[in-house]
């Protein structure tokens, strides 16, 4: 392999390598913020708002969460390349739904965005007092 061929290679996985983490850096930022937001809210129902929220600006602009007596999103979300679904069980029970679409604003695969979720979603099922199942 020439030499201008074997260092465009190893430029493109270095870039690669910088882009991954910083996208990994975004998605612990979101959970920490949501961790620091939780501190100042005590109702469970509340926090699961606050999550809707923030997955709503960052993850996926037609996230559903379903309280039972509320609906926060839309009834028809918009097809999708991939889709999150989560039940919160225990405590006050709740299901997340979401559609990951191309381009995703922060640039993340659809498994780093479906790991994104879980891990948010894992922390507003702690925060309403009950544990997360995906199906």
């Amino acid at each position: 392999m020439p030499v201008p061929e074997r260092t465009d290679e190893q430029f493109s996985i270095a870039l690669e390598s910088i882009q991954g983490k910083r996208r990994a850096e975004l998605t612990v930022a979101a959970a920490t913020a949501l961790l620091d937001r939780f501190a100042d809210q005590r109702d469970p129902v509340a926090r699961l708002r606050l999550t809707h929220e923030l997955i709503r600006r960052n993850f996926a602009p037609d996230v559903r969460l379903d309280l039972g007596s509320a609906v926060l999103g839309p009834d028809t979300p918009e097809p999708a390349e991939t889709t999150f679904r989560a039940e919160i069980t225990g405590g006050v029970p709740a299901t997340l739904s979401a559609g990951y679409r191309v381009p995703d604003p922060a640039g993340r695969t659809a498994e780093e965005w479906r790991n994104a979720l879980t891990l948010l979603a894992g922390i507003a099922a702690l925060g309403a007092g009950g544990r997360l199942t995906c199906p």
